[in-house]
Parts: structure tokens; C-alpha cells; sequence
């Protein structure tokens, strides 16, 4: 399997970042992560700098506003099939109407 590409490795160090965080960090944990990306081989400038906050940021969002943890498929119930009437149940019916009906 060939190595994942730079900008995958940078989305799972930042998301990694922003979940053992609980979307929360101090400017010292920022220059960490900043070194943790320096080790990728990218030398953060100002302007780098500034697109990884809003990276950080935007996780922040959606951890913040989605839910913890996605249903597996395997958890999701399969829908019932719907069940038709019983002619049982169609005969006792029609047999009450008629002992109803003084015709």
C-alpha cells in the first residue's frame, strides 16, 4: 500500500489535535502542534501558519457540533417488511357486520 499523501497525514495529526483536545487548546499547545507538522517536511510560514489555524478552527466546529461517534451500519435495523391483514381477522369482521345489519 503506498504512504498516504502530506495533506492526509496534516488532516489526521490536526484532527487527532482537536479531539485529545475536546476542541480547546493554549497557545502553547498550538506551537506543539505547529512542531508536529514541522516534522512532515513543511516549514510553516506566516501564511501557512494562519490556513492551519482555520484548519484547526473549522475542526473545532464540527467537533463541537456533530455527534461523538457515527452508527455503524451494522448497529442500523434493517426495516420490517409490512404484514398483511389476516383473513381471519377480514371474516370476524365480516361476520359482525352481518349479525349487525337486521336485514
Amino acid at each position: 500500500m503506498p504512504s498516504p499523501y502530506t495533506v492526509q497525514q496534516l488532516s489526521k495529526i490536526a484532527g487527532d489535535f482537536v479531539v485529545k483536545r475536546r476542541g480547546s487548546w493554549n497557545h502553547e499547545e498550538w506551537e506543539q502542534f505547529c512542531a508536529e507538522v514541522s516534522k512532515l517536511g513543511i516549514t510553516p510560514n506566516a501564511e501557512l501558519q494562519a490556513h492551519l489555524g482555520l484548519l484547526l478552527e473549522t475542526l473545532k466546529v464540527f467537533y463541537l457540533s456533530l455527534p461523538k461517534r457515527i452508527k455503524s451500519a451494522s448497529t442500523k435495523r434493517k426495516p420490517s417488511a409490512k404484514r398483511k391483514p389476516r383473513a381471519k381477522a377480514k371474516a370476524v369482521a365480516a361476520s359482525d357486520k352481518k349479525a349487525d345489519d337486521p336485514a
